[in-house]
């Protein structure tokens, strides 16, 4: 499946609301390949600023960070990071390990089905 499109078509995809929809651009300013959220106000953005064309053409695609991440175990604890870079570890009773890990594979499944319905949804 080709997941090329003209920023007109996309601007057409967006109109109404906002798609849960990322691109791959070349940046005319930066001379480089870029990624951005789809939303009618960042195109617009980019139109005004001369960063793309309304004729260029774009890859629908997807960040990896937007995937739900697993849970990281190790030595019955769970350890990651907050988002303001601190880290954590707490200790795990033998049944939640085992519920966290039924959660890693529901985890697993959601990003399969999310990637399988994203590719046949545009």
């Amino acid at each position: 499946m080709n997941n090329k499109i003209t920023i007109y078509e996309l601007l057409g995809l967006v109109k109404d609301e906002p798609a849960k929809i990322y691109i791959k651009y070349y940046d005319r300013l930066n001379k480089k390949e870029n990624i951005m959220w789809a939303c009618q106000e960042n195109i617009i953005y980019n139109l005004n600023n001369e960063t793309i064309n309304i004729n260029d053409e774009v890859e629908i695609t997807k960040k990896e960070e937007d995937k739900i991440k697993k849970l990281k175990i190790k030595d019955q604890h769970i350890v990651g990071t907050w988002e303001n870079g601190s880290s954590y570890c707490y200790k795990l009773s033998s049944p939640q390990v085992v519920l966290v890990n039924k959660i890693n594979e529901i985890i697993k499944e959601l990003n399969h089905l999310e990637e399988y319905f994203f590719k046949y949804d545009v």
